[in-house]
């Protein structure tokens, strides 16, 4: 197994700072490690930014762990790494799959808050559309994300939605989301109906209610870790229904994806979003050991049938 980080934007042969943690415990654990440039990935200059990646004689599987990219550059690494025989573990089918919210929508639509999302060119002209589709969900509370993320650490300025019924005040929130985003708006809005949550805490610095949230690692469908999806606040012995997960996982066209669940205030667990493995964070205080540890467990077992 070869885990591809990203490297420093100062220095090519050193390792991203917020991936330095994960680094070091991967080679730790004996597993193969390599760096790219994402800033030359990013340009288009795909050649340049594996440029530190040998090539191999036999196909070799890979895992990347680093920041988030749209589909059509996660497709370019994923040819010209398998020009160097590696292939990285999910395809880029497999990764836009989770990576987009809307393409993973059917398949966790029963156990998720309800939601639309329609493409966004113009604000000022898709306006009543977007209203339009907005309807479908009442007039409560709701939250604006565009299709990979939301701006919660701007929860109350663009992200929270008191009221869809306020047609001023959403517009505004929705609005001020879609300008702050700008050129890094992804696809378009997703709308999502807000659940009341078990609270764990609020954040400290934008004051966004916190729940007890996890995030599950799947590969093949089975789950290979467990993590809380917050550093603040104390969870206690909150666990999530690992069985009820692990039948829905087996619906997701991906190999190596996230799952944040969390329960809701006097009622059942719900999933928030899928997320593709490769470019999902852990907190600080997860334990990376166990994470490469059962990573590299599992796809050692599936290199051995």
């Amino acid at each position: 197994m070869l885990i591809l980080f990203c490297s420093h934007m100062m220095n090519p042969y050193a390792v991203d700072d917020e991936y330095l943690d994960e680094y070091e415990t991967a080679r730790q654990q004996g597993i193969q490690t390599a760096l790219i440039e994402l800033e030359q990935l990013l340009d288009g200059r795909t050649q340049q930014a594996i440029a530190r990646v040998n090539r191999y004689e036999k196909v070799q599987q890979a895992v990347y762990r680093g920041w988030m990219m749209e589909a059509e550059v996660y497709d370019r690494l994923y040819k010209a790494l398998l020009q160097r025989n590696i292939q990285l573990i999910n395809t880029t089918e497999q990764y836009a799959h989770c990576h987009y919210f809307p393409n993973a929508y059917e398949t966790i639509r029963e156990y998720t808050p309800r939601t639309i999302h329609i493409p966004v060119e113009d604000m000022d002209e898709q306006l009543d559309t977007v209203f339009a589709a907005i309807s479908t969900l009442g007039d409560g509370p709701a939250i604006v994300k565009d299709y990979v993320k939301s701006r919660k650490h701007e929860w109350a300025e663009a992200c929270y939605i008191p009221e869809l019924g306020n047609r001023e005040q959403a517009s505004q929130i929705i609005r001020r989301f879609v300008e702050r985003q700008g050129e890094q708006l992804s696809g378009g809005l997703v709308i999502r109906e807000y659940y009341q949550l078990e609270h764990l805490t609020d954040h400290p610095q934008s004051g966004m209610p916190l729940s007890k949230e996890f995030r599950l690692f799947f590969l093949d469908g089975q789950p290979i870790f467990v993590t809380e999806y917050w550093d603040e606040g104390e969870y206690g012995n909150t666990m999530p229904p690992l069985e009820m997960f692990i039948e829905i996982a087996g619906k997701v066209a991906s190999r190596f994806f996230t799952m944040d669940v969390v329960k809701q205030q006097d009622g059942p667990w719900s999933i928030m979003e899928l997320g593709d493995g490769q470019v999902s964070g852990l907190t600080q205080q997860a334990d990376l050991a166990v994470f490469y540890r059962n990573l590299q467990n599992a796809l050692g077992h599936e290199a051995g049938k």
